[in-house]
């Protein structure tokens, strides 16, 4: 069995799920790994970033955040991708409201 194909096949199918859920461009989809198989989802997205820790193959196909995997790395890459202007800036007051309004549909 050829599984590298069934694994490209896995990613497609997901990044085009993904585009037609939520109506969005692949190049605009972040993607956050730090294994030797997220390098085949970090050259389909527009933005791929992983860990210090990351093994170096891995670093050459992302951004490296400055921080190991598990001490706040998502706190990390959404502090990165902020001040990157991917993503507005909102008031923790902005943040908490759109959590309560989550929370109260059981989505979060």
């Amino acid at each position: 069995m050829n599984y590298p194909f069934l694994f490209k096949l896995l990613i497609i199918f997901l990044l085009k799920t993904i585009e037609s859920k939520y109506n969005i461009d692949r190049k605009n989809i972040c993607y956050f790994g730090d294994d030797l198989f997220d390098i085949g989802i970090m050259k389909e997205v527009g933005y791929s970033f992983c860990t210090s820790d990351s093994p170096l193959i891995v670093k050459l196909h992302s951004i490296e955040l400055n921080v190991f995997g598990g001490n706040n790395a998502v706190l990390h890459l959404f502090e990165y991708i902020e001040k990157s202007k991917l993503i507005p800036s909102l008031t923790y007051e902005e943040i908490m409201s759109k959590i309560y309004e989550l929370d109260k549909k059981e989505k979060f």
